[in-house]
């Protein structure tokens, strides 16, 4: 599972040099960053799954106030051809 996540890494930066790198270094080296300093890449997981989360967040307010905008103008309209009849 672990070649195939790296794999898909060098696949999609297209790089000679991160190609000619093997899997086993990459493992080796993850580990290593990992028993220096604990936590590195689950920080880094965790902010990115952070900004995601946010840029979602902000879609959502954007709609909610596009709704809003719309539903005050559906009111003011209704309002008008109430106050005609």
């Amino acid at each position: 599972m672990v070649n195939k996540i790296i794999d898909q890494y060098k696949n999609s930066k297209k790089s000679i040099i991160i190609s000619v790198i093997p899997n086993r270094a990459y493992c080796l080296t993850g580990y290593w960053i990992e028993h220096v300093n604990p936590g590195t890449f689950i920080l880094f997981f965790y902010e990115k799954t952070k900004r995601s989360i946010n840029k979602y967040e902000e879609a959502k307010k954007e709609v909610d106030e596009f709704i809003r905008d719309i539903n005050s103008e559906y009111k003011s309209l209704r309002k008008e051809i109430k106050d005609l009849f």
